[in-house]
């Protein structure tokens, strides 16, 4: 960590890492694709930075103007967008063409670290009775302060269980990330740990409300979080039998409305895996369970109720009757006209012999 506070201090005052660059930086507002953040002109009387951050431009305006009166050469600030400065800095790494000083960000750090990129300046600090370590808190990777005229509002959740580490890092904290950018409004997140504060009261009830806000919480944040994490798509929070379960139960409740996709969508999981372990359990893909679930239900209209062909085909998912009366031909050899009509007999049968006997005993 001192190493890189060291780097960001040497920016402005140390002449000895003002070398020449490759080339002048483009003007405020512009930008041009030679170097990513900061070099010297031709002449090598100027120091050009470029940084991400417009809020900072007037403290590091004020450091520069200091040191250029210390070092004689002048500093010249640029500010571009945070997209547009990474871009090119990592243009210029993959090129070997790094200038030779350059604004850093404890989360774009390690990797150039890790790249030996960045100058050793211990032996610089050494020689530099400007500088003076003690200042800076050892093993603080950052520190951030907040505007006196326009402090920040801030509020925080503290959670804790088995799951705690993996959702966090599903977040985006890894690797001593402790801040991410977010899509989402920030005044969503306040808003859920406003709902959380409003039933304070140590008890059950209060605790369950609680609980559900947090996870509500995590969520927003896992969905909205622009870290590039790479997540696993078929994480498998159950075991395979609780997934066949509810899978099973999804399509008795919701037969008529969906398909394959939509029970693969609410369960979570890969199409792949899951039509895997489905069959495994059950002996039958999800497809031929859903047709399963749809002529049962269609068998039990035709012997139940006098409703016609075409409603009960739309109420078992068949827009079309002819093509559930073609499906259900398939399967059952016969039309569901006929197995009507054979239930029907069947049942008027059984109704006959019934009286019959009744009457003989009467008899």
């Amino acid at each position: 960590m001192k190493k890189l506070i060291a780097l960001l201090i040497a920016i402005c005052m140390m002449a000895s890492l003002a070398a020449c660059g490759g080339s002048q930086a483009a003007p405020q507002g512009q930008s041009e694709d030679s170097d990513a953040a900061a070099v010297t002109n031709a002449s090598g009387d100027t120091l050009v930075v470029a940084i991400w951050d417009n809020n900072q431009l007037a403290g590091l305006q004020k450091i520069a103007d200091e040191w250029s009166a210390k070092s004689g050469i002048k500093v010249q600030i640029n500010v571009i967008s945070w997209v547009e400065y990474w871009t090119l800095l990592e243009a210029g790494a993959s090129g070997g063409e790094l200038p030779d000083v350059f604004w850093m960000h404890i989360n774009e750090a390690q990797k150039y670290m890790r790249a030996d990129m960045l100058l050793n300046l211990n032996d610089y600090i050494a020689a530099d009775d400007a500088i003076d370590l003690d200042n800076y808190k050892d093993n603080e990777e950052v520190q951030y302060t907040a505007d006196k005229e326009n402090p920040w509002r801030y509020c925080w959740v503290t959670y804790s269980g088995n799951d705690a580490k993996k959702i966090s890092e599903e977040i985006g904290f890894i690797d001593g990330v402790y801040c991410i950018d977010t899509s989402a409004d920030v005044h969503e997140f306040f808003e859920l740990v406003y709902r959380m504060h409003e039933k304070p009261e140590m008890n059950y009830i209060n605790d369950l409300r609680r609980r559900g806000i947090l996870l509500e919480y995590l969520a927003l944040a896992m969905e909205t979080s622009k870290a590039k994490i790479q997540r696993n798509p078929v994480r498998k929070m159950y075991s395979p039998e609780v997934y066949v379960q509810k899978a099973i139960s999804f399509v008795d409740m919701n037969y008529a409305t969906i398909r394959v996709g939509d029970i693969v969508r609410y369960i979570g999981l890969t199409r792949s895996y899951f039509t895997t372990i489905f069959r495994k359990h059950t002996g039958i893909s999800p497809q031929e369970y859903l047709m399963q679930c749809r002529f049962r239900n269609g068998v039990r209209l035709l012997a139940e109720t006098d409703l016609p062909i075409q409603m009960i085909a739309e109420q078992i998912g068949y827009e079309d009757p002819l093509n559930f009366s073609k499906a259900f031909k398939k399967v059952y050899q016969q039309s569901p006209t006929a197995y009507r009509k054979q239930v029907q007999e069947h049942t008027n049968e059984e109704n006959r012999i019934v009286r019959t006997g009744d009457s003989t005993e009467n008899g």
